[in-house]
């Protein structure tokens, strides 16, 4: 498993840098949402996987939405709160910690129980309402995707 980590600090590290220049070009926004749709892959690989080695060529997508959601979700998120400087990344940070600790909890409960493949599917379903969310918003307000910082 380190080896998994590794790979995907590697990769993470320098997407999380070029981020910046792609926000300006994409939209944070865009970006936000085809991070979801890289996790989303991820997730339903790791479904399927049948061998470690799967699991490394699924890293990159793993890597790439991390470093998307990481930079361009507070930059998206930062542009929403413009009039409160601070705000945005103190919410988002809570909403990580909150994350991490109720995801714990869940992924503890679903190893006792052996519910582990129930938990992957139930991820890879949250991350599709989640991108229908999205472009139901975006069509029903008739706006652009991409919010120009």
């Amino acid at each position: 498993m380190g080896g998994v980590f590794s790979l995907t600090a590697l990769i993470e590290v320098p997407a999380i840098i070029l981020c910046g220049y792609l926000i300006k070009r994409a939209g944070s926004l865009n970006l936000v949402v085809l991070a979801s749709v890289a996790l989303c892959a991820y997730l339903t690989g790791v479904v399927f996987a049948q061998s470690y080695m799967t699991i490394y060529f699924l890293v990159p997508l793993a890597a790439l939405a991390v470093a998307l959601n990481s930079s361009a979700g507070l930059a998206y998120y930062q542009s929403l709160t413009d009039s409160r400087l601070g705000y945005a990344s103190t919410v988002y940070n809570n909403v990580i910690r909150f994350g991490m600790g109720v995801g714990s909890l869940v992924f503890g409960l679903s190893g006792y129980f052996d519910l582990v493949f129930s938990l992957k599917f139930g991820a890879v379903c949250a991350l599709l309402s989640f991108l229908l969310l999205i472009f139901s918003v975006r069509y029903k307000r008739q706006t652009p995707l991409a919010v120009e910082n």
